[in-house]
C-alpha cells in the first residue's frame, strides 16, 4: 500500500504557481487523496468505506469519493437529499444515516428509502417504537459509560437492554459500530488471541451481518509518522477480517482521509514581543490549530516561505482579532511570511467569510473504480 508523504513539500513550485499569492488558502491534493481513499478500498476484508459528510463536504472531495465508489455517512434527511441530488447513483446500501438528533419522521423516511439506518443511543427506540418495529438497525458500540458520552455510543453493560428491545420490537440488529481506538478491543499486535468482540454479542444478536469499524482516533493518531499510518489500519483490518470471516467489514472514514491531503497557507501580519513571548499574528486558522490541540491532535506548522529551517523557538500564534493562542515551535519568521498548516483540519467559516478551497490536480491517474 502507498503511504501519505509530505506532498507539499515534494509539489512546492507547483503549489506556490497554483495560490498565486491567494492568501489565506485551502489546498487538497487530489494525489494524495486518491492514493488513500483507493489504499482504503482495496484493503482486504473491507467491503466498502463510508466517508463522514461532516469532516469536510467539500464538492471536489466528495466526488472524488463518489467516483471512487465510496458511501457517506450522513446526519439528516436533508443531507441525504442533498447528497442524492449531487450524486444520484448513490445505492441505498452506501449510506450510513446517522443523525444526532432527528424525529420520528426522518427516521420513517429514512427507512423508506432503505438506508442503513445507525441508532446511538435506547432514546428512539422508547420514544417511537412504532417507527423501528419490524426494521433493520445498526448499533453504535461503546466500551463503558464515559466512552459512550464521548463517542457517542450504548455501553456494553446494557447491551442486556438492546436485546430486550430488539426482541419486543421485532428489530433485527444488522450490524454493530465501533472505533478502531474503541477499548471493546484487545491489542492484536499481543499474543492475546481472544475475540476483539465479546463473544456474547454476537450469540445474543444473531441477525448481525456488518460489521463498521471507524478510523476515527487512528488516521490523526498517526498523521505525523507517516509511514505507520495505513499501515496500522491495514493490519487493524486484517485482524478483523480473520476473526470474523463472516461478518462484512465496512470502514467509516472520517477526518482523517482528509487529514493527509489538505493543508492552509496563511499569511504572518505581525511579529511582537509580549510578557517575554514572542507572538505571531495569522491572517487565519487559530481556530483550526486551537480545535486540532483540544482534540489531540497536534498539526504539522511550518514556515512556508523558509523552507528548510529548523523549528527552534517556542511562538506563540494569535488571530487576527482574538486572544485565543496556540503555542509552537518554529524557526525564523517574518511579517509577511507565509505558514503552512497540515493534519486534521476543519474548513472554518468563522466570520462568514469565505476562504478558496483550491485543488492541486494529480500527476497521474488513481484506477476507478473498485
Amino acid at each position: 500500500m502507498t503511504s501519505p508523504v509530505k506532498w507539499w513539500v515534494e509539489r512546492r513550485e507547483e503549489l506556490e504557481a497554483l495560490l498565486r499569492d491567494r492568501y489565506p488558502a485551502y489546498v487538497y491534493d487530489e494525489e494524495t487523496l486518491n492514493d488513500t481513499l483507493f489504499d482504503l478500498l482495496s484493503t482486504d476484508g473491507v467491503k466498502g468505506v463510508f466517508y463522514d459528510l461532516r469532516t469536510n463536504p467539500h464538492q471536489g472531495i466528495l466526488e472524488k469519493a463518489y467516483k471512487l465508489g465510496a458511501g457517506f455517512k450522513c446526519v439528516s434527511f436533508s443531507e441525504f437529499k442533498s447528497l442524492v441530488a449531487a450524486f444520484p447513483g448513490t445505492a441505498p446500501h452506501q449510506i450510513l444515516f446517522a443523525p444526532n438528533c432527528a424525529g420520528p419522521d426522518e427516521y420513517a423516511k429514512a427507512f423508506e428509502q432503505e438506508l442503513l439506518v445507525l441508532i446511538d443511543t435506547f432514546l428512539p427506540l422508547k420514544a417511537w417504537p412504532h417507527v423501528f418495529r419490524n426494521r433493520e438497525i445498526l448499533v453504535s458500540i461503546a466500551a463503558s459509560e464515559m466512552d459512550a458520552y464521548d463517542q457517542r455510543g450504548i455501553p456494553l453493560s446494557q447491551m442486556k437492554t438492546l436485546q430486550n428491545l430488539a426482541d419486543m420490537l421485532e428489530i433485527g440488529v444488522k450490524g454493530l459500530r465501533f472505533q478502531l481506538d474503541n477499548r471493546v478491543f484487545f491489542d492484536p499486535g499481543t499474543s492475546d488471541k481472544r475475540d476483539f468482540i465479546p463473544s456474547h454479542l454476537l450469540t445474543d444478536l444473531p441477525s448481525i451481518s456488518l460489521l463498521i469499524l471507524s478510523e476515527e482516533g487512528i488516521f490523526p493518531r498517526f498523521a505525523r509518522s507517516g509511514d505507520h499510518t495505513m499501515s496500522t489500519l491495514e493490519e487493524t483490518i486484517g485482524s478483523f477480517a480473520e476473526a470474523y470471516p463472516q461478518l462484512g467489514l465496512w470502514l467509516e472514514a472520517g477526518g482523517g482521509v482528509v487529514s493527509t491531503a489538505i493543508v492552509l497557507l496563511t499569511r504572518v501580519t505581525e511579529v511582537f514581543q509580549e510578557q517575554g513571548n514572542k507572538c505571531i499574528r495569522i491572517e487565519w486558522g487559530i481556530d483550526c490549530l486551537i480545535h486540532s490541540a483540544l482534540s489531540g491532535m497536534r498539526p504539522i506548522l511550518t514556515n512556508f516561505s523558509r523552507p528548510g529551517e529548523k523549528a527552534i523557538t517556542d511562538v506563540h500564534l494569535v488571530g487576527p482579532d482574538s486572544g485565543l493562542r496556540y503555542v509552537s515551535r518554529l524557526g525564523p519568521v517574518e511579517e509577511g511570511d507565509v505558514l503552512l498548516v497540515a493534519g486534521p483540519l476543519e474548513i472554518s467559516k468563522a466570520s462568514g467569510r469565505q476562504i478558496p478551497v483550491l485543488c492541486l490536480r494529480a500527476r497521474k491517474m488513481c484506477p476507478v473504480p473498485i
